[in-house]
C-alpha cells in the first residue's frame, strides 16, 4: 500500500532528472520550470519579459557554421558605354587652274596631290584640274617641273588659280655682234647647280635655287639671267682684253707673278698671259700628257700649282690665257728626229741659230700632241 502511493512520486522524480541533465545550467529548462527566465534574458533593470532573442548553444552554432559556409558579397556589374561611331569624312571636290607666275600662262601636267591620301591628279592643256580629297588634308601640294612648290587650302566650292614661280632656265647663248650660237657658256644657279651650253648654243637648268642665274664665258663679258617660264635668249658681248704677259721663267717668280696680279684687281688690266709651254719647249706646269713626259719636256716646273694660280687671277675677275708655243719644240724635235724639220745636208734636225731644234708643221703627231696639251689646260682652268 505504501509502495503503490509512492509510484507517482518517482516517475515524477525521473522526469526532473532526465529534463536536468538534457537541458542543464541556466540556459536550460529548469528555469523554465522553475518559472525564472535565465539570467541572460533578465531586464537589465530587474525582473520582467525577455529583452532578447535566446541564442542557440554553442556546439549547436558551431556544428551550423561548420556545416554552412559564409555567403559572399555579390558584385554589381558597371555598366560599359557604347562607343559611337566614327564619323567618314565628307570628301571635297577642288577645281581650278595652275599657271605661271611671270607670264599667267597655263602650267601642263601639274601634280596636284594630298599626302595624307596618296592621292594625286594632273592639269590638263589648260591647266585645269578637279581633285577629290578629304577634308582632313588641310592643304595639299602642287608642284610642276621648273617652278618652285606651292600648296592649296583644301575648301570646298572654291575655284582656285595656283601661281607657281619659276625656279629653273632654258634658252640659248649667241654672241651680241655676230649671233653665232656660243658652246660650252657656263650657266650657274646656286655654286652646285650648274650646266654648260651645248654645240647650238642651247642650255637648260631645271633648278636654279636661286633668283638670279649668272651666264659666263672668258672671253665674254658675264650676264645674268632671272628664272622664267620661257625660253630666254642670252646675248654675249665680247670682252675688250687688257692683259699683261708673263714669259715660262717670269710666271715663276714670286715678285712679278704679285705685280700681275695686283693690277687685276686695282686697274683696267683684266688678263694675263702665260706661257705655259715656251720657244724652248719646257711646260711650266706637270703635264699628265703622256709623251710630254717621255720626252722630258717636264723637267723645269715654273708653275708648281696650276689650280691655286688659275684661282688667284679669276677671284680678281682677270682672265688667265695660255701661251703655247707649236713648233720650236727643242725637246719634241731631239727625242723624235723623225717629227722634226731635217736638215737636208746634214741628214738630221735642222738646229736653228739659238741651239735649239724645231718640229715639223705638217706632221699630224705634232698637231695631236699640241692640241692635247691645250684641252689639258682647257681643263685645268684657263680661259
Amino acid at each position: 500500500m505504501r509502495l503503490r502511493a509512492l509510484a507517482p512520486l518517482a516517475v515524477v522524480l525521473a522526469a526532473l532528472v532526465v529534463l536536468a541533465v538534457w537541458g542543464g545550467g541556466s540556459s536550460g529548462w529548469w528555469p523554465v520550470l522553475s518559472g525564472r527566465p535565465p539570467a541572460a534574458e533578465r531586464s537589465p533593470g530587474g525582473p520582467g519579459p525577455a529583452q532578447s532573442v535566446r541564442e542557440p548553444p554553442a556546439d549547436a552554432a558551431g556544428a551550423l557554421a561548420t556545416s554552412r559556409p559564409a555567403a559572399r558579397p555579390t558584385a554589381t556589374p558597371v555598366p560599359t558605354a557604347t562607343p559611337r561611331p566614327t564619323p567618314t569624312p565628307v570628301p571635297v571636290v577642288l577645281r581650278g587652274r595652275v599657271v605661271a607666275a611671270d607670264t599667267g600662262e597655263a602650267v601642263a601636267g601639274a601634280l596636284i596631290g594630298a599626302a595624307e591620301t596618296q592621292a594625286a591628279t594632273r592639269t590638263d592643256a589648260e591647266g585645269t584640274f578637279t581633285a577629290t580629297v578629304p577634308a582632313a588634308a588641310g592643304r595639299i601640294a602642287v608642284s610642276a617641273p621648273g617652278f618652285r612648290d606651292e600648296s592649296l587650302a583644301v575648301s570646298a566650292g572654291t575655284a582656285a588659280t595656283v601661281a607657281l614661280a619659276p625656279s629653273g632656265v632654258r634658252g640659248t647663248v649667241e654672241d651680241a655682234f655676230t649671233g653665232r650660237p656660243l658652246g660650252g657658256v657656263a650657266v650657274t644657279g646656286e655654286s652646285t647647280r650648274q650646266t654648260r651650253t651645248d654645240a647650238d648654243g642651247m642650255f637648260r637648268l631645271g633648278d636654279a635655287a636661286s633668283p638670279t642665274v649668272s651666264v659666263s664665258a672668258g672671253a665674254y663679258e658675264p650676264a645674268s639671267i632671272r628664272p622664267a617660264s620661257r625660253p630666254q635668249r642670252v646675248r654675249l658681248t665680247p670682252r675688250e682684253v687688257r692683259g699683261v704677259y708673263l714669259t715660262f721663267f717670269g710666271v715663276g717668280d714670286r715678285g712679278l707673278r704679285e705685280n700681275a696680279l695686283a693690277l687685276i684687281a686695282r686697274s683696267e688690266v683684266n688678263a694675263v698671259v702665260v706661257d705655259i709651254k715656251g720657244d724652248r719647249g719646257w711646260i711650266a706646269y706637270r703635264s699628265e700628257v703622256p709623251l710630254a713626259e717621255r720626252i722630258g719636256a717636264v723637267k723645269q716646273i715654273t708653275i708648281p700649282d696650276a689650280r691655286a694660280f688659275l684661282k688667284q687671277v679669276h677671284e680678281r675677275g682677270g682672265l688667265a690665257i695660255a701661251r703655247i708655243v707649236v713648233f720650236k719644240d727643242d725637246p719634241l724635235a731631239r727625242a723624235r728626229p723623225d717629227l722634226a724639220v731635217r736638215d737636208a745636208r746634214a741628214g738630221g734636225p735642222w738646229v736653228a741659230g739659238e741651239g735649239r731644234a724645231g718640229t715639223d708643221p705638217f706632221r699630224p703627231e705634232v698637231w695631236e700632241y699640241n692640241v692635247a696639251l691645250a684641252v689639258e689646260a682647257a681643263r685645268l682652268g684657263f680661259d
